[in-house]
């Protein structure tokens, strides 16, 4: 929410909390939900302790005009079922939630996780019909940094 922040969170958050819960519920009631991998996530994380200055400059509270800015160093994500356990946290950012605490998980660490979930060795190889070669995670192919498959909630 890069705009009108606090008055779009009162609209859009229950709709999520309730669409979220009703899946898990109706996952659960089927009994698919330890079979079936559920990922909530966005693009990037959000700046923690500050708002952009629109409001600032107006003369308004925090998030009336304004909204916050992409922060690429925390965000949260949700993953449930299939293997991962329920109610656990996994990473620790400062007080202010900007900077890395404890325990760096990366994207490709939640990804492999998936993988491993799934019964895919992350750390394969794909065939390729032109012989290229094509590794399963991008931090096999590119050499990222890890944080490691997250095994605290598998």
């Amino acid at each position: 929410m890069h705009d009108k922040v606090n008055d779009s969170a009162k609209v859009l958050c229950p709709v999520l909390d309730q669409t979220v819960s009703a899946l898990f519920e109706d996952l659960d009631q089927r009994g698919i939900l330890q079979s079936t991998i559920v990922t909530l996530f966005s693009e990037n994380g959000k700046s923690p302790s500050w708002f952009q200055e629109v409001d600032k400059k107006a003369g308004k509270p925090n998030g009336t005009i304004g909204g916050r800015d992409h922060w690429p160093k925390g965000f949260s994500v949700v993953v449930a079922g299939g293997g991962f356990q329920g109610g656990k946290t996994v990473g620790e950012m400062d007080e202010n939630g900007e900077f890395l605490k404890s325990r760096p998980i990366y994207p490709w660490d939640m990804w492999e996780s998936i993988y491993r979930l799934l019964g895919i060795d992350p750390h394969d190889k794909l065939p390729n019909p032109s012989g290229c070669v094509a590794y399963v995670s991008m931090a096999d192919a590119c050499g990222l940094a890890r944080g490691g498959i997250l095994t605290e909630i598998m």
